[in-house]
């Protein structure tokens, strides 16, 4: 079968571009032959071609037909239907924002997968009137349970590490997080595109006995066995165990399952309840439930037993995409505004609390200067320097004799 998945912007390491990469491999390791279609490019694209990946960003580099499109974003979903006409097409819906949201047009899909309940409640009620189906989400196996991730070690690590992993700026949260991990005694990195991206997360993960993310990033933790803590910036649920698992996993991880309140105290408390047999257990849950080979699996079944919708009129599906698209460019423009922003208070946080510290140590030097000038005005003083004169006289004279 021949098959295309596209999405927008295929630049970033984050969720949705984690996703697209981990099902055209399981796609491939099935016998189907796979295209990942994106009109921007960047790192990601680059990962995922080394990993031999087909990964395009022009129409005329697409197949000219296919068996069935997986789209991801408003954009590519009116473009592709108007280029492959007869294949059945279906759209993963990975969040709520309005460009990532299926096209109100049945003629475009035929059926929408959404991957908590979170998301198949606001697609079931969008007005397309298409097909919701549940799937959960899937993590790649293999590769985040390889050498590089040994699981509970036979020996407890000292002090434990705490890797904080998001592509969400945060700053109060994370400084939060730090605040929780020094009075808990725990080392913390952190990952993300806030501060480091890396196209290998399971090296960080694996580097880690405490995992702080959240979405696929949760996932990705309890599949290389580490006790992960759902906390973002919207809210936190906590723990991830046997018992939270199904309330958690239903709301997406998104920290928002709950009515938890996750504040400093909560978070240096509950860090002092991790124990190392946490991990394990999360693998176990992530190993029965999120296998990649079996969402891709049910991918397939879906496709098989979906029939083209009707097709879209080519002018329209073309327009509709330029219009996507403009909006997509002026949203990807206000983030990285906002990105900008965010960089920039912290700078001047920074700076603010360097010019503290100058005003602090000046003061202090001001405040020696006055000491020793007080002392140098002292009578006692006066009267000892004309006591020791003779005496650096003869000490002048010795050094010369000598």
């Amino acid at each position: 079968m021949r098959i295309v998945l596209s999405y927008l912007n295929f630049e970033m390491f984050a969720g949705t571009e984690g996703y697209t990469l981990t099902v055209s491999r399981q796609l491939e390791r099935l016998g189907h032959e796979t295209t990942i279609y994106a009109t921007r490019l960047g790192p990601m694209a680059d990962y995922a071609t080394s990993l031999g990946a087909r990964v395009v960003s022009s129409p005329a580099e697409l197949p000219a037909t296919c068996d069935a499109v997986i789209a991801q974003d408003a954009s590519t979903a009116y473009q592709l239907a108007g280029l492959y006409p007869d294949a059945a097409r279906l759209f993963v819906m990975h969040s709520r924002y309005p460009l990532q949201s299926p096209p109100q047009l049945s003629e475009v899909c035929s059926a929408v997968v959404v991957m908590n309940d979170r998301l198949r409640r606001r697609a079931e009620h969008m007005a397309a009137g298409m097909e919701v189906v549940r799937l959960r989400q899937p993590v790649d196996a293999v590769r985040f349970h390889g050498e590089h991730s040994e699981g509970p070690h036979s020996q407890p690590r000292r002090p434990a590490r705490v890797l904080s992993l998001s592509n969400h700026p945060h700053g109060v949260r994370e400084r939060m997080i730090q605040a929780a991990c020094v009075e808990a005694g725990f080392a913390l990195s952190r990952l993300g595109v806030h501060s480091e991206a890396s196209p290998h997360p399971e090296h960080a993960i694996a580097g880690a006995d405490i995992v702080i993310s959240l979405g696929r990033g949760v996932l990705e933790a309890m599949t290389a066995g580490r006790a992960v803590y759902i906390l973002g910036p919207v809210g936190g649920d906590g723990w991830v165990t046997p018992e939270s698992y199904p309330e958690l996993e239903r709301d997406g991880f998104s920290g928002r399952a709950t009515d938890t309140v996750v504040d400093l105290p909560r978070l240096v408390a509950d860090l002092g309840r991790w124990h190392e047999g946490m991990g394990q257990l999360n693998r176990d849950l992530a190993w029965a439930h999120h296998d990649a080979g079996v969402h891709a699996a049910e991918l397939l079944d879906l496709i098989a037993r979906l029939k083209p919708p009707s097709p879209a009129p080519v002018s329209y599906a073309e327009e509709l995409a330029r219009l996507v698209r403009m909006e997509w460019h002026q949203f990807g423009r206000s983030q990285a505004a906002l990105l900008e922003n965010h960089r920039a208070r912290a700078q001047a946080d920074e700076f603010r609390d360097a010019a503290h510290r100058s005003d602090s140590l000046e003061l202090e030097l001001r405040e020696t200067r006055d000491r020793l000038e007080t002392l140098v005005n002292l009578r006692r003083f006066r009267l000892a320097c004309r006591v020791a004169e003779p005496f650096d006289r003869i000490r002048g004279l010795w050094r010369a004799v000598r």
